[in-house]
């Protein structure tokens, strides 16, 4: 046991005492919270908005006015006379938007209590189309219940009728767990589980790729130092710096996004040691079948673009193709994802968790175990 206490007090000394190694370990995890917290998001500003008023009224410019006091949407200050001239800014993608008002936009307001504009969306990209096209058609109707206010109450002379009274059915909507629809509450969490995984498997790899390339590992099989003595002393370091990036990319995220911490903080930790050995088995694999730092950045990369995407880390699960679901149900961090979510915002116990934790489990037993004899047979 002195023998494995003081091998991982040698891999601490020697993970901490290099400073790009201290970098990369605590300051660029921080880095990329930062980073993705801010960009990584659903939700879509900024859109470029090109208005062709036929009509230029009061009426037409108010409802234009709604528009760009939601805070979506920003005026593209280009001359442009028909639809055709809107489409062509469309192409050439010096707008996302154009709405085309009708010269007799108010008329028919007026007289019908109708009218139809055009409005042309941009959609190569379709997940920003749908989310602008829902702004808009909020916007709209907004718009269409204040112009119907003041009709109703113009024609009984009136200022008491209310939204709800030119409505059929009122619905009556309350949004749980991120009442604000902060797309940061979403996936600040997830790239939690992100970092983690990726920190702890790559330099838990190249620390023994290290040991390779620098020819002290042969030393290091003479020394008394078993070879599950080894195997521990180079994971259960990345094990505790895990934990202090967990705790450090949670009090940032609780500090920077506002993320709620509804549930039990050692549950949390608990479910994140489980995925430890998951990430740490997949850092060991990747060191069994490299010999340079460079082959494990080749063997592990093309494992966590899948198991990024195949997460629910940027879209529901149930959005992947049933041909392609499986590799979602065979994912660790699809699991662990569930778990973090739903202690952080949900505020979930281990009764609602445990079938999550059962299977992040077993996985992390498999990964580890298989990992672990795999690298004995190799350095045997």
């Amino acid at each position: 046991m002195r023998v494995l206490l003081t091998f991982i007090k040698k891999e601490l000394t020697q993970a901490t005492r290099d400073r790009r190694m201290r970098f990369i370990l605590f300051v660029s995890p921080l880095m990329q919270l930062i980073l993705f917290g801010y960009v990584v998001t659903t939700n879509i500003k900024n859109i470029s908005l090109l208005i062709v008023d036929h009509e230029q009224s009061v009426e037409s410019r108010e409802f234009i006015e709604s528009f760009f006091s939601s805070g979506y949407f920003t005026r593209a200050h280009v001359n442009v006379n028909s639809s055709d001239d809107a489409e062509k800014l469309l192409l050439k993608d010096r707008v996302k938007v154009a709405i085309i008002i009708p010269p007799d936009f108010s008329k028919n307001l007026a007289r019908e209590h109708q009218t139809s504009i055009q409005i042309l969306v941009d959609g190569s990209d379709g997940n920003a189309a749908n989310i602008t096209k829902a702004y808009i058609d909020q916007i709209i109707a907004s718009y269409s219940r204040n112009v119907l206010l003041k009709i109703l109450n113009s024609q009984t002379g009136t200022t008491q009728i209310s939204s709800t009274n030119t409505l059929l059915v009122t619905p009556q909507i309350r949004v749980l767990y991120n009442p604000s629809l902060k797309s940061s509450a979403f996936m600040v969490p997830g790239i939690i589980c992100q970092l983690l995984f990726m920190v702890t498997a790559v330099l838990s790899a190249t620390s023994i790729t290290r040991e390779k390339e620098m020819g002290t590992i042969e030393q290091l099989f003479v020394s008394p130092l078993n070879r599950v003595q080894f195997i521990f002393g180079k994971t259960i370091p990345f094990v505790l710096v895990g934990f202090i990036d967990v705790i450090l990319i949670l009090v940032m995220a609780k500090i920077m996004y506002q993320i709620p911490i509804n549930g039990s903080l050692l549950l949390f930790f608990f479910a994140s040691l489980i995925f430890l050995f998951t990430s740490l088995g997949i850092g060991l694999f990747a060191a069994s079948v490299s010999k340079t730092q460079a082959q494990v950045s080749l063997t592990i990369f093309p494992l966590m673009m899948p198991a990024n995407l195949m997460s629910g880390l940027f879209f529901p699960i149930a959005s992947i193709p049933l041909s392609l679901r499986w590799v979602a149900y065979i994912n660790p961090l699809t699991y662990y994802l569930i778990i973090v979510r739903g202690i952080l915002l949900k505020g979930a116990g281990f009764f609602t968790l445990y079938k999550e934790i059962g299977f992040l489990a077993l996985f992390g037993i498999f990964f580890f175990s298989f990992a672990a004899m795999r690298f004995r047979k190799r350095m045997d």
